[in-house]
């Protein structure tokens, strides 16, 4: 968009999808070829979130619970993440993640976070300062959700 010209918020809403979408596609594939985006996303929500049981783990990843079993059984067979009882309640499991599962998330969001340092060394500092500016903007629109 030019400078001056008036923002419609319908035009930068689409934009801002295309490009959130290809930044997304972009970083994925990145990824080792070990775990799919959704095991991956599973994953790390188990370790920000963990212990947490798999109803909870289906509404924060927004899944039906008899899609997450497969992912489930996928990372636990793997052994990225375990089930364990609940104190007091041996018929309550919850999740954690597992030191495999940890050193997996550790390397993909290496790998990811080296290649986004590479393209913001090429920016200019005016470019960085926005973009730092737009990261809040987008942060704070996250959490109104």
């Amino acid at each position: 968009m030019a400078a001056g010209t008036t923002v419609r918020t319908e035009e930068l809403a689409a934009e801002l999808r295309l490009v959130l979408a290809r930044w997304t596609r972009r970083l994925r594939a990145l990824e080792s070829g070990e775990l799919t985006p959704t095991q991956m996303s599973v994953l790390a929500t188990v370790e920000s979130r963990g212990p947490v049981s798999a109803g909870m783990l289906a509404e924060l990843e927004r899944m039906r619970p008899p899609s997450l079993t497969p992912v489930l059984r996928h990372l636990e067979s793997h052994g990225l993440v375990r089930r364990v009882s609940e104190e007091g309640d041996a018929r309550v499991a919850v999740l954690t993640p597992t030191a495999d599962g940890r050193a997996a998330l550790r390397r993909v969001r290496t790998q990811r976070a080296a290649f986004l340092v590479r393209l913001l060394r090429r920016r200019s500092s005016d470019e960085l300062a926005a973009l730092a500016a737009a990261v809040a903007v987008l942060t704070d629109m996250l959490e109104e959700d």
